[in-house]
């Protein structure tokens, strides 16, 4: 099972344009 949260992070991350 892959972890959601890093998952999340990530999509968040693009979101805001964080790197």
């Amino acid at each position: 099972m892959y972890d959601m949260k890093a998952e999340v992070k990530a999509f968040d991350d693009s979101k805001v344009g964080v790197k």
